[in-house]
């Protein structure tokens, strides 16, 4: 049963790993390399950093609350959840650079020149479009945009396009991070690393 002092110190480490490796990954992707891969380790290289200097006692409480928590993300039942969810989190941006990279661009065309007559030319005018679905038909687009296929990979190009690239750029970033989540989830589970700190 989670205490207060459990999700406090939760959102704390999530705060600093959030707050630290995000914006930074971002700025390399943007400044340094476009090219994902180059952005590749500095979430399993900070990540390690923190974890030896908390191992070693050198960020104080800070420090022990970081460890308590991979400890127990890492060790516990919620660490399963954690790893499946890093897989099909890795499938998922996988599936929206590939539909930003393989959409057939005739019918991204068309399906931009179609959106642009109805006034929508970004995101926000496409979520100000107001329409009611039926359970079935958001259970049919849902499949449809979760499997890889050209219909799937035009309407992922076609909101890539309205947000100026800044979808493309996001799942980018965020793929590269799930890997290294799922690679560190199996390392911190099963190399016996982490010391839990009382």
């Amino acid at each position: 049963m989670m205490t207060w002092v459990s999700i406090k110190e939760n959102l704390i480490v999530v705060g600093i790993f959030t707050g630290i490796l995000f914006p930074l990954r971002l700025v390399f992707y943007h400044y340094l390399s476009s090219y994902w891969l180059g952005s590749f380790g500095i979430v399993t290289a900070i990540t390690l950093t923190i974890l030896y200097l908390s191992n070693k006692g050198k960020l104080g409480s800070i420090g022990g609350m970081i460890i308590r928590r991979f400890y127990k993300r890492a060790r516990g039942k919620s660490g399963i959840g954690a790893i499946i969810f890093s897989i099909f989190f890795i499938y998922f941006c996988s599936l929206i650079i590939a539909g930003c990279t393989y959409a057939d661009q005739q019918a991204t065309k068309e399906l931009i020149n179609l959106l642009s007559k109805k006034s929508i030319h970004d995101i926000p005018t496409l979520m100000q479009e107001r329409q009611t679905y039926s359970i079935e038909s958001v259970i049919v687009g849902l499949i449809v945009m979760l499997t890889p296929n050209q219909l799937s990979f035009v309407g992922i190009k076609t909101i890539n396009e309205l947000s100026n690239g800044w979808m493309l750029s996001f799942f980018t970033v965020d793929l590269a991070e799930a890997i290294e989540v799922l690679g560190l989830m199996f390392y911190l589970r099963y190399s016996g690393v982490l010391k839990i700190a009382r």
